[in-house]
């Protein structure tokens, strides 16, 4: 399924795409001023793009394929936490097909943008977390503060993704991993990651707050 997501984001590319988006060009030019953080979103988006565009060119074509890709690997993540949850062959099939063909889904990843790499950040850091239920190692933890940590500098509505799972946590007999280090060492890392964003608002008048 992760395939056929790649082709029909390939063909909307090639065959039945549109010009740039007005968002793809204010992207493309927020590459010429690389920061720490923009009024309307955090920095890693637009250092992403930056690398694309050093690395491959600055065609519509290389841009749109950035998203026809991550969309694979988010089905692909989806399929593998269906999988995890105990999902049979069908459970799986069926969430990699209700994915794959999610309106939103489809025209969100048919443009470059923070929003593809939020779902690919909300994805693996779900099945990252549903996989620590049955190995609460502190690698886990660890690589859980990496890619959330990481998912903010995309885009800061990860922050109720981070709180559901502060709250299910309690809720849950799990809540007794608050007595060890390593869920506060997974938001330390989270927060140490996210930093540079908060620094960036801070030297510069809380501009993001401003635009909320």
């Amino acid at each position: 399924m992760s395939s056929i997501t790649f082709l029909i984001h390939s063909y909307a590319v090639f065959f039945a795409g549109f010009s740039w988006f007005r968002d793809e060009l204010y992207y493309m030019a927020s590459t010429d001023h690389l920061a720490f953080g923009y009024v309307d979103h955090p920095p890693l988006s637009i250092w992403l793009l930056w690398l694309v565009k050093t690395v491959f060119g600055e065609s519509l074509v290389v841009v749109r394929l950035v998203p026809a890709i991550v969309s694979s690997v988010v089905v692909f993540l989806a399929s593998k936490t269906a999988q995890r949850l105990g999902g049979g062959t069908i459970s799986v099939v069926l969430t990699a097909l209700s994915v794959t063909f999610m309106p939103v889904f489809m025209g969100m990843n048919s443009v470059y943008s923070m929003n593809t790499f939020e779902y690919f950040f909300w994805t693996l850091s779900i099945y990252m977390a549903i996989s620590l239920q049955d190995d609460p190692s502190p690698r886990k933890f660890i690589w859980l503060g990496v890619v959330m940590g990481i998912a903010l500098l995309n885009k800061i509505s990860a922050g109720w993704l981070i709180a559901g799972f502060f709250v299910s946590l309690i809720l849950s007999h799990n809540r007794t991993w608050f007595t060890t280090r390593w869920p506060w060492l997974t938001g330390g890392i989270t927060l140490i990651i996210f930093s540079p964003f908060v620094i960036w608002n801070i030297a510069n008048d809380l501009p993001h707050l401003e635009f909320m």
